[in-house]
């Protein structure tokens, strides 16, 4: 197989990752994981953080290519700690470099802070 081919024994070994935005204390959008060129991922669960304040946090997990164009995936509003559901998407979820997960926040709370979490696999 060329080195560019998918892998046809699955992820590739030692490939597992958890990427984290660190603190969200604001109305924003942050970049949550954007592999290397040439690389592609698999995305195997989301989730957020909230604490410190009063109120809660809303966020929607969403793909990008870097400009304005954005694809929704999924929402979630929590004051604790949520999960994004991402098998209501049509299939797996996989990220490169020029389609990545980002992250918005909308609403946030009086103090309160949130980090967000992806876990995620190097498949090619």
């Amino acid at each position: 197989l060329a080195s560019q081919a998918a892998s046809v024994s699955g992820p590739i070994p030692l490939g597992a990752h958890v990427a984290t935005t660190g603190t969200v204390s604001s109305s924003t959008t942050t970049t949550l994981f954007q592999p290397a060129v040439g690389e592609v991922w698999q995305v195997m669960g989301v989730s957020m953080d909230a604490s410190g304040g009063s109120g809660s946090v809303t966020a929607v997990l969403q793909y990008t290519d870097g400009s304005s164009n954005d694809v929704r995936i999924e929402a979630a509003s929590t004051s604790g700690e949520a999960e994004f559901n991402i098998t209501s998407t049509a299939g797996p979820l996989y990220v490169t470099n020029d389609l990545f997960l980002e992250i918005t926040t909308s609403s946030v709370g009086a103090g309160e802070n949130a980090f967000f979490n992806a876990a995620v696999i190097r498949v090619r």
